[in-house]
């Protein structure tokens, strides 16, 4: 016998079994507080299920006391003026709580609040919140430094049934028809176990974005959405390989739930006036986050579960892979005819059949199809590439390396799975560093990039070292992502940090990067994708990618040039699929397209990279949902089929085989990026778009730094540069380098254009988009010749070191 899985089943917790027992704070009895934490001791009712039957047997629910009351603690940690952290514990003591997540990056640790007794309620004051505790009933209440508010906790309704039940004798303290469960925690006496829940009131316009990658609309409002990790055979379901527990509203606010459980978030999916979060674990710990803007809440988010650090330059080229090369000479034959035949490229990929036997990792080559394992890395070096290899944390039993680790207790315990393989526990130490020695020979042979695929699968009814599987299923991807990441970081150097995993979990975004799973290839499959790759932006990670083309079978010439102008204009571009996914498969009309568009991506890297340097220091994704940009837009709340690659190219992507699309512009003006045509912002447009291009948009008012077309990053030294300037009114851009930083601004003042850029040790071109005619252009105060070519004016700067004052009349 085995299990099928069944996402509805999953869904399925302890607030929905009969037999749970609930208890609900209910009263302040008393306070203490220390450096930033104050402790409310409630006292708590037991409450247990049952049927309203007051005026009629109307079969509603309710939640009915049983006279039995306990101690409970509710914390609030004052972690900064805009975090507040709330937990939720039974009985008298409240122990630490740390999760793998959470790293706590403040700048201060912030004690400065006022805490005042006001009779019926307690209020904290940090300089951004105020923070309102009724004490009977206890409820929380949030609100903005203005007392505009934020978060309401729904455990009381004056205007409905509730209210009138109040008034019938002894269902007064019922929570009769309750259509969402009130804060507190939760007991199934029978199976023991558990769960914690809060319920906030809903705000009619509210929006939720976040979760993690999910293959759902953008917008989570009216969504029923889970937490769990799962294999998800595809990009079209609700089920996500990554699974963030942290969502931000558009009322100004996060919540990032710290647990490793199973958690679920009913977002306005059945019941309209509030919606309700729930984990399930014995105690309830979450922090509230203020923004109040998005790119704010994103930022503060990331100072508790940790910043993104700046993958290496290489790895912002092409990737090209398929699942698999079978042989040394295969994959040689591959990289040269890629260089052969001029198709940019910078790493290529090594799959599932590097072994004896396809699919059974035991982490050595097979000896006759990669006799000279060490050679092939060597010879691609060569030729300019770098190499990432596959593997997983599963051991089948038919290798020569199960029975060692099974000896070794290197595997989960006690499970009733009938499953071949042996999943390593890499919470054990001594497996872990075993798995570790494997990886490390790999990279030490000068393999630059590990493929951390699976970690979803973690069995739950079995036992390792440091957790029980319900607390180590989602917890197992992040601790996976990290072992790989600082193996390669302790091999490779922080400058050559990279991993290529599908799994992930909150605080992953510390190991870079992640890449969508397997999608099917067809073009339905490549819009959700999409969707789940916008959504996982607005869950902490700044880069992310897919597999351009798909990944099961063959795509259609069509969805594989579309597929490709979406990676190539993604955070990271990788080819991939269980077919040959080389453009040459795929005839005269898609090479022609790659090079077009992989042209473009090269020639873009110096921008790209600018870009991504900033992502890192905001916690904002490479590919920016609009709402994140545009946020008080009612036009872009629900958009998930567009994007601002960076901040300045706005990307409409074709996802059907038709060749044209309804394009939303922002605020602003719009150059489009093929013709300059101009555009009005905040309107809805038709766009025709031949398979030769892609809708793409350049916002006036923006720079973009350019660099020489490459075969491969690092393949010329960058020694000149293009700053590309669409000139509006006034312009500011931070350039970065790996060796050299600089600001770049320009404004118009009365009939004169000011550029001042620099210091840089690089030849710079000036292509400044006006529609003024230009009579003079000086570069430190010295008349240099300029040229006019549709649009634009051009002209060289030569002062290399110094900072460069220019003039244009």
């Amino acid at each position: 016998m085995f299990d099928v899985l069944d996402f509805d089943e999953l869904k399925k917790t302890v607030l929905s079994d009969d037999n749970a027992v609930f208890f609900i704070p209910r009263k302040i009895k008393k306070v203490s507080q220390s450096k930033g934490v104050i402790d409310f001791i409630c006292e708590g009712w037991e409450y247990r299920k049952d049927i309203m039957n007051i005026f009629f047997h109307q079969l509603n629910p309710n939640l009915t006391p049983k006279g039995n009351k306990l101690e409970m603690i509710l914390r609030l940690e004052i972690k900064t003026k805009n975090i507040v952290r709330i937990r939720l514990v039974k009985g008298s003591n409240i122990k630490e709580h740390s999760t793998p997540m959470v790293v706590d990056q403040f700048e201060d640790k912030y004690y400065d609040q006022d805490f005042e007794n006001q009779g019926e309620k307690y209020v904290i004051r940090t300089d951004n919140l105020n923070i309102e505790v009724l004490k009977d009933p206890v409820n929380i209440t949030i609100k903005d430094k203005n007392n505009n508010e934020l978060i309401k906790q729904y455990n009381y309704d004056e205007h409905s049934m509730h209210e009138l039940i109040k008034y019938q004798g002894e269902a007064k303290d019922d929570y009769s028809s309750f259509e969402c469960f009130p804060f507190g925690l939760a007991e199934n006496l029978k199976t023991g176990e558990k769960a914690a829940f809060d319920s906030i009131w809903l705000s009619h316009k509210e929006n939720f974005y976040g979760l993690g990658e999910k293959f759902t609309d953008l917008n989570k409002r009216g969504q029923e959405v889970l937490c769990w990790q799962v294999d998800a055979l595809g990009t079209s379901t609700q089920k996500s390989y990554k699974n963030i527990p942290f969502f931000m509203s558009s009322n100004d606010y996060g919540i990032f739930m710290n647990t490793t459980y199973k958690s679920k978030y009913k977002l306005g999916d059945y019941f309209q006036k509030a919606y309700q979060i729930e984990t399930a674990e014995n105690q309830l710990d979450y922090y509230f986050i203020y923004g109040p803007s998005l790119k704010e809440i994103l930022s503060n988010y990331t100072d508790i579960t940790g910043k993104t650090p700046l993958p290496p330059k290489w790895s912002f080229g092409l990737w090209m892979s398929r699942n698999s090369y079978r042989t040394q000479s295969e994959m040689l034959d591959t990289a040269k005819k890629l260089r052969n035949k001029k198709y940019p490229c910078d790493v290529l990929h090594l799959d599932a059949d590097w072994f004896e036997e396809e699919l059974r990792c035991d982490f050595e080559f097979a000896k006759d199809d990669f006799p000279a394992p060490e050679k092939l890395v060597q010879d691609l070096k060569e030729l300019g590439f770098h190499m990432s290899i596959w593997q997983l944390p599963y051991v089948h039993q038919s290798t020569n390396i199960y029975e060692e680790a099974k000896e070794k207790g290197y595997f989960e315990k006690g499970s009733d799975s009938t499953n071949m393989d042996g999943i390593i526990d890499i919470s054990n130490p001594a497996a872990k560093d075993w798995y570790k020695k494997k990886l490390a020979n790999l990279l030490k042979m000068g393999i630059d990039a590990i493929k951390v695929d699976f970690g979803e699968g973690i069995e739950v009814d079995a036992c390792y070292d440091k957790y029980i599987g319900e607390e180590f299923h989602n917890l197992y991807p992040l601790l996976y992502n990290k072992m790989v990441f600082n193996l390669t970081k302790e091999i490779h150097g922080s400058e050559n940090a990279i991993i290529w995993a599908r799994s992930a979990y909150a605080g992953s975004q510390r190991y870079p990067l992640h890449w969508a799973g397997d999608t099917d290839s067809d073009f339905p499959a490549m819009a959700s994708t999409l969707k789940g790759g916008l959504s996982f932006a607005l869950s902490g990670f700044p880069f992310w990618s897919h597999d351009i083309g798909g990944y099961f079978m063959t795509p259609e010439d069509d969805c594989y040039i579309r597929w490709m102008q979406l990676g190539l204009f993604s955070s990271h571009a990788r080819f991939h699929g269980t077919s040959p996914r080389e453009p040459w498969h795929f005839g005269d009309k898609v090479v022609e397209v790659y090079k077009r568009f992989a042209k473009i991506r090269y020639k873009l890297i110096p921008y790209i990279y600018s870009e991504a340097y900033k992502c890192t220091k905001n916690s904002n994704p490479l590919m920016k949902p609009l709402v994140l940009e545009y946020e008080k837009d009612p036009n872009v709340i629900n958009i998930d089929d567009q994007y601002l690659f960076g901040s300045n190219i706005l990307v409409a992507p074709i996802l059907t085989k038709e060749n044209r699309r309804q394009i939303y512009l922002p605020e602003g003006d719009w150059l489009d990026f093929w013709t300059k045509k101009e555009y009005q912002g905040k309107s809805w447009i038709y766009y025709e778009s031949s398979l030769d291009e892609m809708p793409l948009f350049i916002k006036k008012g923006s720079i973009i730094p350019t660099g020489p077309m490459m075969q491969y990053i690092g393949e010329k030294e960058l020694n000149s540069l293009t700053i590309n300037i669409y000139h509006k009114d006034k312009e500011e851009y931070l350039y970065y380098d790996d060796n050299e930083k600089f600001a770049i601004k320009c404004k118009s003042k009365s009939n004169e254009i000011k550029i001042i850029l620099g210091p840089s040790e690089k030849e710079i071109l000036i292509k400044l988009f006006t529609k003024k005619e230009i009579k003079e252009v000086k570069i430190n105060n010295q008349k240099v010749d300029f040229k006019v070519e549709n649009r634009y004016v051009k002209f060289k700067s030569q002062i290399v070191g110094k900072k460069v004052h220019i003039s244009v009349k």
